[in-house]
């Protein structure tokens, strides 16, 4: 069972858990009779068509709960019991090219709508 399906099971809202392709659900965001929201189990996504609200298992809990992403994580993990960890990249550091080594647009041409050559 992924995450999104216990997290829907948390909130009481049903769905076919054997299909594995797109279905119509109710919107577990906001309260509605209808289903208007489409869930792919498959991509571990949904989206509701009424309100806009769409993503993952966090986005959903961010929108219902208001909460944000970190703490978000750790709801999803109170309900899995599956930790998240993750290590965060480093940032790349930035090469300085030397002057006259990046692109220039010097004798570049430019073809316009009306297919005239403008050089600059």
């Amino acid at each position: 069972m992924s995450d999104l399906e216990r997290l829907l099971d948390f909130y009481g809202v049903e769905f076919d858990g054997s299909k594995s392709r797109e279905q119509s659900i109710i919107c577990p965001v906001h309260d509605e009779r209808r289903a208007s929201a489409s869930l792919n189990l498959d991509k571990e996504l949904w989206n509701c068509l009424a309100c806009g609200a769409a993503g993952s298992v966090y986005d959903l809990v961010m929108k219902k709960e208001g909460l944000e992403f970190e703490a978000a994580v750790k709801f999803v993990e109170g309900i899995t019991g599956e930790s998240r960890q993750r290590g965060r990249a480093e940032p790349r550091a930035r090469k300085r090219v030397p002057p006259g080594q990046g692109f220039t647009a010097r004798n570049r041409v430019k073809v316009s709508s009306r297919r005239k050559r403008i050089e600059f």
